[in-house]
């Protein structure tokens, strides 16, 4: 899903072991990424 200037994917696999953990979309966007996973997220949304 695409909202703004942030894109929220679900991966079954780990990011790490997935294409855009080896910095896919860094070298097709010319863009620099971050990736969180879902206890991060949650944690950093309580704050």
């Amino acid at each position: 899903m695409v909202d703004g200037r942030t894109v929220y994917y679900m991966l079954k696999i780990s990011i790490l072991d997935s294409a855009l953990g080896k910095g896919f979309l860094d070298k097709k966007l010319k863009i620099v990424n971050t990736a969180r996973n879902w206890r991060t997220t949650k944690k950093l949304a309580e704050l």
